[in-house]
């Protein structure tokens, strides 16, 4: 006798964006909201890794049905002429700014607390840049997507 399996996937409840910045506030008050609406707001803050870093200038940047975006800027950004600067999606000389690779496109949603997430991550990714600016490798792992070559 064959049994009839319900095929229903369980689908995690989506944090909206004014309950993200809630949870970020209580969790890292530190920070300022900017251009804040129901479909996008920006966050700055600067952080520090260790007691003993120096602070980073931060932008994370928030929008409706789009991952989380975090850029590293300013002045304690250090050797972005680097050809190996590691583990960001890209780079603006112009502007003195990276975007940071803190996970692949899948492995964030919003059913996951940004400061619980991305926060800690971007604190990890500055303790490991710190390291590879001291060192010249790159500790903090990961994985980028190979590019498909256009032939």
């Amino acid at each position: 006798m064959a049994v009839k399996m319900n095929k229903k996937i369980f689908k995690p409840k989506r944090h909206s964006l004014a309950l993200q910045r809630e949870k970020i506030k209580k969790d890292w008050p530190e920070g300022e909201f900017k251009n804040v609406s129901y479909k996008k707001f920006i966050w700055i803050v600067k952080i520090k890794p260790t007691y003993i870093s120096r602070s980073y200038d931060i932008r994370l940047e928030c929008e409706v049905n789009k991952p989380p975006y975090v850029y590293l800027y300013g002045e304690n950004l250090k050797n972005l002429e680097c050809s190996d600067f590691p583990h960001i999606y890209g780079r603006n000389i112009n502007k003195h700014e990276v975007r940071l690779c803190l996970a692949l496109p899948k492995e964030f949603n919003y059913s996951m607390f940004i400061a619980d997430t991305i926060i800690p991550w971007t604190v990890e990714w500055l303790f490991y840049y710190e390291i590879w600016l001291y060192s010249g490798t790159w500790y903090g792992g990961g994985v980028h997507p190979q590019k498909k070559n256009k032939s």
